[in-house]
């Protein structure tokens, strides 16, 4: 199995004994907390567990809150945090408002106990929760030509598992296994296949190679798959959210076959690029003159200078027609 699944695993099983070493400190810590707490305050049990109650699910609910708020301004930046001089002041004036109501709230009699306790209760029972999430068999697929790792529960739709981690492909049967659109190649942790994983669909040869129906396999060990790029919609590197409102607009006119032609791996960089004026509008060779006519009105409608052939020719170093000939 190749270096990169070896050391996902490797930094998985240390992430389960960490994981598992701070749910025991904190059981232990929370416990002593709660006697001490209950029995400084003289706390009945019935006091004690509606303290827990009330308390967990407020920190639990404020908990929930912060991290929507940090996964919004993850995904929107320029949407959120406009008005803030930095990304992390929302979080930062959120954090302040929640001190100050707690210190209010301490003042009144009776909130300290839901507050304090509430607060143990949910930092342990959330370590509990993470500790089981990651003690769940899991296996890790290595995609060839990208960085990282992709974790997936062990027995999980390999199709399923790829969108998750931001990949789409096309399945144009609907995920019944019925066409090949949406196969993989597997290069390493290859089992024996059954005939409906790999389907009448796919040809001898193609059987042959390891290509198998992402939509109908179950991923029980950990492998390195090969995409078919033609048929993948969508790759993880690139989110709406990390796209400029330009390089939306000029993605749009794209035909998204990543086909590196214009010198990116994905037509997002490819339009990011345009969007920042680095690159011009006529290197998406597979879309033609259609394509090129399409990124020019957006271009002007956007104010983004629009780079003639001749100019992108001569910042490749090839001499135009008008300059390689006698003159007239």
């Amino acid at each position: 199995m190749s270096a990169r699944v070896q050391d996902a695993r490797a930094r998985w099983q240390e992430e389960q004994k960490q994981t598992r070493r701070m749910a025991i400190a904190l059981g232990v810590a929370a416990g002593i907390v709660i006697g001490v707490y209950a029995f400084a305050l003289e706390m009945s049990p019935s006091e004690v567990a509606l303290s827990l109650v009330l308390g967990g699910l407020g920190w639990g609910l404020l908990g929930a809150a912060f991290h929507a708020l940090t996964e919004r301004t993850r995904r929107e930046p320029n949407g959120l945090t406009a008005w803030a001089p930095h990304p992390y002041a929302p979080h930062l004036v959120l954090g302040f408002l929640v001190l100050v109501s707690f210190y209010g709230l301490l003042r009144v009699p009776g909130i300290a106990a839901p507050l304090v306790l509430g607060a143990v209760a949910w930092l342990a029972t959330r370590e509990v929760l993470k500790l089981r999430e990651v003690s769940r068999p899991r296996t890790f697929l290595a995609v060839h030509g990208e960085e990282g790792t992709v974790p997936v529960p062990q027995g999980a739709n390999l199709l399923e598992a790829l969108e998750g981690a931001g990949y789409r492909l096309l399945t144009q049967c609907g995920r019944k296994g019925q066409c090949a659109t949406c196969r993989v190649r597997v290069r390493e942790g290859a089992r024996e296949w059954t005939q409906k994983e790999q389907g009448a669909a796919l040809t001898p040869r193609q059987k042959g190679e390891g290509w198998v129906l992402s939509c109908q396999v179950a991923v029980h060990n950990d492998m390195e798959i090969e995409l078919f790029k033609p048929l993948v919609l969508r790759w993880p590197s690139f989110t709406p959210g990390q796209l400029s409102d330009e390089a939306r607009a000029l993605r749009r006119a794209l035909p998204g076959f990543h086909c590196e032609v214009c010198g990116y791996r994905l037509c997002e960089e490819y339009a990011q690029a345009i969007a920042e004026r680095r690159e011009p509008l006529t290197r998406c060779l597979p879309g033609g003159e259609p394509v090129r006519r399409r990124l020019e009105e957006i271009a002007q409608a956007l104010a983004i200078p629009v780079r003639p052939a001749e100019e992108e020719k001569e910042k490749k170093g090839t001499p135009s027609k008008t300059g390689t000939g006698a003159e007239d």
